[in-house]
């Protein structure tokens, strides 16, 4: 936060505008020069006309003190018009080059950064740049060149006083000099608690269907209010240390104005020097205070725009984690195979895949499956280069993924992620983003495959429909059916499907994958999902555990081994729903492999899978609060949920839930506060069973309630 650092950003925002500069620094000469004149002409017009009654010389010195006026009064209009110019292309360049240096960041910044404390950047640090720029930048330059031109002015009319002037003003600054750097300190930490206070506001504002859910307007008030009230004691502390920055010079050159003056006025009274001379003085040092006030009225505006270049610097000095070779491949088509060569892959040092080996070649569709948190989506992200590993190499049709560039790469590929993602504009527009120079035709083929074609059909304007930003006017299922047709569009050999269908009914769920599976032979097709029906039509399915290939083989072939894959088969077998949502069951088969149903009669256990209620659950919301009395509990039918317990008053996600996984259990052995919370990612349909209703069942099988007084105990 230096002078050095800070005059070191001004002129990289001035480099590219070189002649723009130099005609603002012209005006700016022209207009301090007048200012420096005018009282010295006061000195002729006193001492050369005024007291000899020079009637001649008078008219002369005031025609030519008109003629300036005029000449000064363009040339500041022309000044004023071209730094208009000059500021708003610099202000434009510094938005371009903070947002292009962004797209080429890789994926890992944006997961490791708040959303919030980007878009600060963007919108606080940016208009602290913009006060800079707009201005205090004009300010500092005349009132700076005030000071030089109306020094020399100074000595011009008396060298002793202007000596005395020179001595003594340097002693005003020794308090600023003192508290520059602490008022530099402040700023910053006002803007990162500025950014703190963005960054919860932007997180209320997107989860603003959790906050009507769970009746947190009061809860997530008091949070902001706390946030709010840091900031404000933040920018308190720096306000007045940058206002006291100001004042104290001013203070100083007021009290060095009124000892010069009676000074120079006791030098006048002895006939020293003349009248003229004295108030010429008088009046360039008044302007010469003037400038040091302009300079200081700025300080609070420059040391916000020095926090704000330096945030806005932090951001353009991160370097991409993944970047293209100087001599990067173009990958213009996938040939021959994809095959992971003991990648290992870890994110902040926590290891995520280890000693990874498998193959898939062209043509073949593959699915990774495994528990959540087994490295699934980490695979097919370092496949799609999002990542590079940390050891080991992945190589596509023989050589290392790291030798093409990322933009070849992708091209190839058709990526369809959990969370689809839409932009503002037309359904049209956003399938098109696929591949831009796509027809209409193509388009709205490409919205046949992806069964969203007759509900785009459906809509009063079709294909031309206009979306808000995010597309949150459509449900979830209909915005991944225009992510997988934006992917369909562009004809990739590669499709990456990352929980692709996680979002659709099961109707549309089964004709998407009749579809997909038509077109197997189109593309290399790469799933990563954990409902295994899917992934039982895949050529070869790789089970994952913890980050490590636990099995491989096809679906028969890893049913017959009984391991994980068969264990989880058979727990999502046990589940069904129907096509509307509104009904699902759970068998009996099912719940003897529970820990808490095992040693249970099947024919109880099938009597006890009938007083299961179906529930549906919105995203959002919450399904269980923990310290709430619990008093049911759940199976997870179909969705995503976050499983999160309070810690120091901060919320921390423990582990997420697909379906297949249940939850809750401990209500129904006892009336035990609930030890965690769990929230809806995702629509969910779950299976409920509550504790009256179960503990009537369990009465009936003596050998079982006595197992479960045990487990109740322990």
């Amino acid at each position: 936060m230096g002078l050095r650092s800070f005059l070191f950003d001004v002129r990289e925002l001035l480099a590219s505008h070189e002649r723009l500069v130099f005609y603002v620094m012209l005006g700016l000469l022209i207009d301090v020069a007048y200012q420096a004149a005018l009282p010295l002409s006061l000195k002729f017009l006193i001492d050369e006309a005024i007291v000899p009654a020079d009637r001649a010389l008078l008219l002369k010195i005031v025609l030519l003190m008109a003629v300036s006026l005029a000449l000064a009064s363009a040339a500041m209009i022309w000044r004023d018009h071209l730094y208009s110019r000059l500021s708003a292309a610099v202000l434009r360049g510094i938005r371009e080059r903070l947002f292009a240096h962004l797209q080429g960041l890789s994926i890992g910044y944006f997961t490791s950064m708040r959303a919030g404390d980007l878009m600060a950047r963007f919108s606080t640090d940016l208009a602290a740049v913009e006060n800079l720029v707009v201005s205090a930048l004009p300010i500092v330059f005349c009132a700076a060149l005030s000071l030089v031109v109306l020094s020399f002015a100074l000595f011009a009319l008396n060298a002793q006083m202007s000596l005395a002037v020179a001595l003594l003003a340097p002693l005003c600054w020794i308090g600023p000099r003192w508290l520059l750097p602490r008022a530099a300190a402040m700023s910053l930490e006002a803007r990162r608690r500025d950014a703190d206070v963005l960054s919860l506001v932007q997180e209320n504002l997107e989860g603003q269907a959790a906050v009507k859910a769970l009746g947190l307007e009061a809860y997530s008030l008091c949070r902001v209010q706390q946030r709010l009230s840091i900031a404000e004691a933040a920018a308190q502390r720096f306000n007045f240390a940058s206002y006291l920055t100001e004042r104290l010079p001013n203070i100083g050159m007021l009290a060095l104005h009124v000892v010069i003056l009676l000074w120079g006025a006791h030098l006048a009274f002895d006939q020293r020097i003349s009248v003229g001379t004295l108030v010429a003085f008088n009046g360039v040092l008044l302007s010469l205070s003037a400038a040091v006030s302009e300079l200081t009225s700025s300080a609070h505006t420059l040391l916000g725009a020095a926090a704000g270049l330096r945030r806005i610097r932090e951001v353009l000095e991160q370097a991409p984690s993944v970047v293209d070779p100087a001599d990067g491949r173009t990958l213009t088509r996938f040939s021959e195979m994809i095959r992971f060569d003991d990648v290992s892959f870890a994110y902040r040092d926590t290891p995520i895949l280890n000693n990874l080996r498998l193959e898939i070649s062209t043509g073949e569709s593959v699915a990774f499956v495994g528990r959540s948190g087994s490295g699934k989506s980490t695979a097919l992200n370092l496949i799609a280069r999002f990542h590079d590993v940390s050891s080991g190499r992945l190589l596509i049709d023989g050589d290392d993924v790291r030798n093409y560039t990322q933009h070849s790469l992708r091209a190839r590929m058709g990526i369809v992620q959990q969370d689809a993602m839409l932009f503002e504009g037309s359904l049209r527009d956003n399938i098109r983003l696929g591949r831009l120079d796509a027809t209409d035709a193509e388009v709205e083929e490409a919205a046949r495959l992806a069964e969203a074609d007759a509900f785009i059909q459906a809509l009063s304007k079709g294909y031309d429909t206009h979306l808000g930003a995010g597309g949150t006017r459509l449900s979830g299922g209909q915005r991944q059916r225009i992510s997988i047709a934006r992917a369909l569009l562009r004809r990739p050999d590669i499709l990456l499907l990352d929980e692709a269908t996680s979002a659709l009914d099961p109707a549309t769920e089964r004709a998407i994958n009749a579809t997909l599976e038509s077109l197997r032979m189109r593309y290399t097709t790469i799933r990563v999902t954990h409902r295994l029906e899917e992934a039982a039509t895949c050529n070869r399915i790789y089970v994952l555990e913890a980050g490590r290939l636990a099995e491989q083989g096809s679906h028969d072939q890893l049913l017959a081994a009984q391991g994980l894959y068969a264990k989880l088969w058979r727990k999502q077998q046990g589940l069904s729903l129907s096509d509307n949502l509104e009904h699902a069951a759970v068998t009996a088969a099912w719940l003897a492999e529970w820990p808490l149903f095992e040693g249970a009669d099947l024919v109880l256990l099938d009597e006890v899978s009938r007083q299961f209620v179906t529930e549906r659950a919105a995203p959002g919301s919450e399904i269980i609060r923990q310290g709430s009395p619990g008093d049911r509990f759940y199976i997870l039918v179909r969705g995503m949920v976050s499983v999160s317990r309070a810690r120091a008053g901060e919320e921390i996600e423990i582990a997420k839930l697909r379906e297949g996984d249940a939850f809750g259990e401990a209500a129904l052995l006892s009336d035990a506060p609930r030890n965690a919370s769990v929230r809806a990612l995702t629509d969910c349909v779950l299976l409920s069973l509550e504790r009256s209703r179960f503990r009537r069942w369990a009465d009936r099988d003596p050998a079982w309630r006595g197992r479960l007084e045990e487990l109740a105990e322990r």
